[in-house]
């Protein structure tokens, strides 16, 4: 029987220090939040629209870049009709 009791109490030494260790956490984290620390799963959800921002800004880039592309493209008809067309018309006089 003294066996048994001193096993309980060996185990409910170790659970309430377990529990103890759990309110220190608690608390710690209460205390990071009152300084301005970020909680972890703040800092992950900061780092997915960081990355969420990064692939717009990259997609942003592109379209720039295509639309450039396209103006210059655009231009370079909008030149070569009036090229002929001057020439058509000088051809006339």
């Amino acid at each position: 029987m003294l066996r048994s009791v001193q096993t309980k109490i060996v185990y409910q030494d170790i659970y309430t220090f377990f529990y103890k260790q759990l309110l220190n956490m608690e608390q710690m984290y209460i205390e990071e939040m009152k300084c301005g620390h970020i909680p972890f799963e703040s800092a992950i959800e900061d780092y997915i629209r960081l990355c969420d921002s990064v692939k717009t800004a990259d997609n942003s880039k592109k379209n720039a870049i295509n639309n450039y592309n396209n103006s210059i493209k655009v231009q370079q008809k909008c030149k070569s009709k009036y090229e002929k067309a001057k020439t058509t018309e000088n051809k006339k006089k």
